[in-house]
């Protein structure tokens, strides 16, 4: 047989062989997709603690965190908000502020930067616009039926640590204290509360044992619905390929549940890796981005930014010392970011992915 015949064969059967597997492949569900804010309260339905995996100082991140409170049904839904980027140590400066009280301006630099670990400190503007509308949400509240926002991370007094060797032992109490807090406060009230803190802290921890980091920990109570946001893949082709399958979505979107469903197509790929900065590594790399119940979408990867900080920190010279020396106490090194250069007011990309 001629050689052009039998490559046609061969191109012709392995077509059919494809169509065959095609044909008996099993589709995967689609999805349930809807704006984000609907799905978050829909969350609350059937569980009293639903999480948002915090990609520190992502700017879309944060304002969804903004308009979340500000939309009436929040408050209708929730009654509270447990927060890693403030110290249990201020507790009462965020509860005077939220409650429309008069608080000064060195007490709300204080609650938005003295924290156990300096990121995620709130000089961040979308953390600082987090209170402010939890704050303008109450105004409108009776006081029976305001947001309160707890404070996770635990107490820390600035003044009394002086070296790596004191801070240490705070830091390992940072999950304990968030825990114990949400049984005491959260869970045996039989309240409500949206839990917002990095990602890490939902999953198991090689290093802090299996059950000491908070997700674990509450997890014999009552699981975390946990929300992860999109950040894109490490490989540009998966992004594009994943925002074409979203490109009808809302934005924001909730989507739920992500995993083993056709939304998971692109993740489940072994050329397609979701890693994003302050993810969990599960079974492997592939879904170490995009773990949890429901994936918030806030749009494309290169869309994504960064949060704007407080120029405070390089316009008041001796708050910049001090945040130097929170910086020293924990890295070992002074601080030698952010400056002017490093805050435009037009906002750069958020450091998602790394391309490929």
């Amino acid at each position: 047989m001629e050689g052009w015949a039998l490559g046609l064969i061969r191109i012709l059967g392995g077509a059919l062989c494809l169509a065959f597997f095609a044909a008996g492949a099993v589709a995967q569900p689609a999805p349930a997709v809807q704006p984000a804010i609907d799905g978050i309260l829909a969350a609350f339905a059937d569980h009293p603690l639903v999480a948002i995996s915090d990609f520190h100082n992502m700017a879309q991140e944060e304002d969804f965190y903004a308009a979340l409170v500000r939309d009436p049904r929040f408050a209708a839904t929730v009654e509270d908000i447990v927060v890693e980027f403030a110290s249990a140590h201020n507790q009462g400066i965020a509860d005077r502020f939220v409650n429309g009280q008069e608080v000064s301006a060195t007490d709300l630099r204080r609650l938005l930067s003295e924290t156990v670990g300096f990121i995620p400190a709130g000089v961040r503007l979308g953390y600082i616009n987090f209170f402010a509308a939890v704050r303008a949400a109450n105004a409108g509240l009776p006081p029976s039926r305001r947001i309160r926002v707890w404070l996770g991370d635990p107490p820390i007094d600035w003044s009394k640590v002086r070296t790596h060797a004191d801070w240490m032992p705070l830091v390992r109490q940072r999950d304990v204290h968030a825990t114990v807090l949400i049984e005491r406060e959260i869970l045996a009230r039989h309240r409500k509360a949206l839990v917002i803190y990095g990602g890490l802290h939902f999953y198991p921890s090689e290093a802090k044992g299996p059950s000491e980091n908070l997700g674990p920990a509450l997890a014999h109570k009552q699981p975390l619905f946990i929300v992860t946001p999109y950040a894109g893949f490490n490989e540009d082709s998966c992004s594009k390929d994943f925002e074409l399958a979203a490109r009808e979505w809302p934005v924001p979107a909730i989507v739920t549940p992500f995993r083993g469903t056709s939304a998971a197509d692109v993740a489940q790929r072994p050329d397609c890796h979701a890693a994003p900065p302050g993810n969990p590594p599960l079974d492997n790399d592939r879904f170490s981005g995009l773990a949890g119940d429901a994936l918030l979408y806030l749009g494309p990867a290169t869309a994504l930014k960064i949060s704007p900080v407080m120029p405070d920190i390089y316009l008041d010279a001796g708050y910049r010392a001090e945040m130097s020396r929170h910086y020293e106490v924990i890295m070992g090194k002074p601080l030698t970011k952010p400056t002017v250069a490093d805050n435009p007011t037009a906002l750069k990309p958020f450091p998602s992915y790394r391309r490929r």
